[in-house]
């Protein structure tokens, strides 16, 4: 397998988040077969976001698995790549059915998954970790890689002016995950004062959690300093970019952040970091109350969608946050 005129198909069919972490294992599979032809494959909706990013992939396709015509679209696009493999990271039930159908009918190809679903104590590793153990699980002659050594990397194809600007992640893909809006807007107000000049942007979505964040942020009083960015996936990289920091909630943006160089400052509720923020953390830094009960009643993480207490996150404050973090805002932003 490890020639150079091999063709890999990677791709991990999940959220925005997700694809960009498999950024790590694309790195890892260029590090060891930097002459193979590498296609990542990302969610449909996600692929807007890497028009104008490079990557060390040598091609990104976009994958919708929901619908028929999705699975015709990939499947003619596969017979076009020609892959010696496709290995789908946290594999799925739909991930599954369509590799082992192209499988069946192209014997050439040979399908893989690396299920992290498996209750084998995996969760202890970070993501990044469980997707370069799941590759050597099927390419062994590979070195073994450390994921700190594949923090996933994204480009501008066309460099933009740094701003004297921070990027607040208020939102997230559930409730459970969302440090209280008016510790942000005590946060900003602590920027405004000690740092003039320094601008908060405030990236959202039109969908109805976020315009309503939006709103309770706002409804607290003066926010001159403070910029919410309504754009489109395809320009979100450009803004982000353009700051120097990136506070906020673990999401998507977060990792995109992240990927595009900016150092942050994460919170954590219910779900662990171990698995979610796979990074230096003297640079990538987060918060997070360890050893709640009411976290691991069920499983290794809390999945409620919403909680009356939420005692992980709110126990936080924006003046322990900006505390903690003025060294670092004085090296920025004086």
């Amino acid at each position: 397998m490890k020639n150079a005129e091999s063709t890999i198909l990677v791709f991990k069919n999940r959220a925005l988040g997700d694809a960009i972490i498999s950024l790590g294992a694309v790195q890892y599979l260029k590090k060891n077969m930097p002459q193979a032809n590498v296609v990542f494959g990302v969610p449909s909706w996600v692929y807007p976001l890497f028009k104008n990013l490079n990557t060390q992939a040598d091609q990104v396709i976009a994958i919708d698995l929901k619908k028929f015509t999705g699975w015709l679209d990939l499947y003619q696009e596969v017979k076009s790549l020609k892959p010696n493999l496709i290995l789908e990271l946290f594999q799925s039930g739909r991930g599954k059915k369509f590799g082992n159908i192209i499988s069946f009918f192209n014997k050439q190809i040979k399908y893989c998954g690396n299920n992290h679903h498996l209750d084998d104590g995996t969760f202890k590793k970070s993501n990044i970790q469980r997707d370069l153990d799941g590759i050597r699980n099927h390419l062994p002659e590979f070195e073994v890689g450390d994921y700190l050594d594949f923090c996933p990397k994204l480009e501008l194809r066309n460099s933009v002016k740094k701003e004297k600007s921070i990027i607040f992640g208020i939102v997230a893909t559930r409730e459970t995950k969302l440090w209280p809006i008016k510790n942000y807007y005590e946060l900003a107000k602590l920027i405004s004062t000690n740092y003039p000049g320094v601008r908060v942007k405030i990236p959202v979505s039109v969908n109805e959690l976020d315009q309503r964040l939006k709103t309770e942020f706002l409804s607290f009083g003066d926010s001159s300093n403070v910029d919410f960015i309504q754009t489109s996936l395809e320009m979100l990289p450009i803004e982000i970019a353009k700051a120097k920091y990136y506070i906020g909630n673990d999401t998507g943006i977060k990792h995109l952040a992240i990927a595009l160089g900016l150092p942050s400052t994460s919170f954590f509720g219910p779900e662990p970091p171990v698995e979610w923020h796979p990074y230096d953390q003297s640079i990538h830094p987060y918060y997070y109350i360890d050893h709640l009960e009411c976290r691991t009643r069920e499983a290794h993480f809390c999945g409620l969608a919403k909680c009356d207490s939420m005692i992980c996150l709110n126990q936080i404050t924006a003046g322990q946050v900006f505390s903690d973090m003025e060294t670092k805002l004085a090296q920025y932003f004086q």
